[in-house]
């Protein structure tokens, strides 16, 4: 019988602490009031003085950074969506977006982000990988 209570205070437990952190690192005065109703709505935009690719979200928005290596050849190497808007394609669209781009203008790249090498390996596209820097020493 006392295994049994013990048991069961300890789910308790784990469950009111499960329920706390999320209460402690849930700020909801951050949270963004957009409310996406469709990936259509959205439109990626260059900005090239910024290094960036971005989709605006409201007060937020979505980026994909890069940096110029040397001429010619760019370095991938950030991919940001707001927490509360993950998981919806954005990402994906900003990718397709700035490897659009390299293709059209036959722009080497460096893929240091790990979601946009994730992006790659799973949307195989020659063109796209074309594009992609080779260090031959």
């Amino acid at each position: 019988m006392s295994f049994m209570r013990s048991f069961a205070s300890q789910v308790v437990r784990n469950y009111n602490n499960r329920i706390l952190n999320v209460e402690r690192v849930t700020n909801w005065s951050t949270m963004s009031s957009f409310q996406l109703r469709s990936l259509s709505d959205l439109n990626v935009k260059h900005n090239s003085q910024k290094n960036q690719f971005f989709v605006e979200l409201g007060s937020d928005k979505a980026v994909l950074e890069y940096k110029e290596v040397k001429p010619g050849l760019l370095d991938l190497y950030h991919t940001e969506v707001p927490n509360q808007l993950r998981g919806k394609g954005i990402a994906q669209m900003l990718a397709k977006e700035a490897f659009d781009y390299m293709v059209k203008n036959n722009i080497k790249m460096i893929v240091s982000c790990t979601y946009l090498q994730k992006y790659l390996k799973d949307n195989p596209n020659e063109e796209y990988t074309k594009q992609v820097f080779e260090n031959k020493h």
